[in-house]
């Protein structure tokens, strides 16, 4: 693809460059949000909302440079699989992050939870199962989402850190993870099962 007849590339490559390039922008904009606006209480800020965006593209972009090799050929199409789950979940867990605010197990009894969750994750699932080619390829992504997830909650704890937002109600030494992440392992397994009897791509 050529963009303005300047740059030419891959388009898969394109999404990382914009990627590359958003998540470099959101530095200094954050830097100068904190500056103006003190230390943010949301994950959803504007420069974070750049960054998150940022990282979107990169792991789409990853994963339309693998879908590209795994169209032309069946040559190491194991290893190429394995890359597009990789990437993949990565994808998945970026968007969860995204609505990270919205998915915390507290907001399980609104329905904005599920519209959110149902929004980002379901599409996601018939995309990736699609590409996978893998009877079992949503439940191999949940699960190195579930990893991903679950394994940063764990070793950020193990990192000395002390809180400066007041009020501070129980002083802390240590870095706080994130509640337990969903099991989003079951739905998915569902939806492998459901997707073996498809009657066309959108079924």
């Amino acid at each position: 693809m050529r963009i303005w007849g300047i740059f030419y590339s891959s388009l898969g490559a394109l999404f990382c460059i914009w990627g590359a390039i958003a998540m470099l922008t959101s530095a200094p904009f954050d830097d100068w949000w904190h500056n103006a606006y003190g230390l943010d209480v949301k994950i959803l800020s504007p420069p974070h909302t750049l960054l998150v965006s940022g990282m979107l593209f990169l792991q789409f972009g990853a994963c339309v440079s693998i879908s590209k090799y795994l169209n032309a050929s069946d040559k190491h199409k194991k290893i190429l699989q394995l890359l597009f789950i990789i990437a993949a979940s990565s994808l998945v867990c970026m968007f969860c992050t995204l609505g990270i605010e919205y998915l915390d197990s507290r907001n399980m009894r609104l329905a904005l939870f599920y519209k959110i969750s149902a929004g980002l994750l379901l599409l996601l699932l018939s995309i990736t199962w699609q590409r996978t080619t893998n009877e079992m390829g949503n439940d191999f992504n949940f699960t190195r989402l579930f990893i991903i997830l679950a394994g940063s909650n764990w070793i950020v704890q193990l990192f000395p850190a002390e809180p400066k937002l007041g009020p501070i109600l129980n002083h802390i030494t240590h870095f706080q993870g994130l509640a337990f992440p969903m099991l989003f392992i079951f739905p998915a397994m569902f939806m492998d099962m459901l997707m073996r009897y498809k009657t066309n791509d959108w079924v």
